[in-house]
């Protein structure tokens, strides 16, 4: 008789101790996802913008370089200097556009930047809140098996 109270009341602490482990489980599992979800997103907008901008600084050296060439050619046709400025004009504004987009593209790659330190920071504290309560679980493990030890010698017993 004395055995099977001592086991009903094992058996009220393990199902205590279940429900306090199942919200902990269900965070855990919670926290790995959006981190990863997080990471990812924030992987790909960072490789997205530096493809872009390295697209834009190429498209910049072109622009240059056709600068440069129109330059040389105004020099060398004193009477094509009507069509060569105009096309200097034209290479100018395109110049102008592609440096302020490129200014653009910083401004957000730095942004970007920002936003995954942000959410490096935020992972790592979830990770600290998870070691936290992980702990507290295995103290929670260790009161229950002190206190499932006096009940397993009494059932050898």
């Amino acid at each position: 008789v004395s055995l099977n109270k001592q086991s009903k009341k094992l058996c009220k602490r393990e199902k205590v101790f279940n429900d306090m482990n199942d919200p902990l489980n269900k965070l855990q599992k919670e926290l790995k996802t959006t981190a990863a979800v997080a990471m990812t997103d924030a992987s790909s907008k960072l490789a997205a913008m530096e493809l872009e901008l390295e697209a834009t600084e190429t498209a910049k050296e072109r622009a240059e370089d056709l600068l440069r060439k129109r330059e040389t050619s105004l020099q060398d046709s004193i009477s094509s200097s009507k069509a060569l400025q105009q096309s200097y004009d034209e290479l100018a504004k395109m110049n102008t556009v592609s440096l302020q987009d490129l200014k653009d593209k910083e401004r957000a790659l730095q942004k970007l930047q920002k936003e995954r330190e942000s959410l490096l920071s935020k992972t790592e504290s979830l990770n600290v809140s998870l070691n936290k309560q992980s702990k507290k679980l295995c103290k929670r493990e260790k009161v229950f098996n002190d206190m499932n030890d006096p009940l397993n010698k009494l059932q050898k017993e």
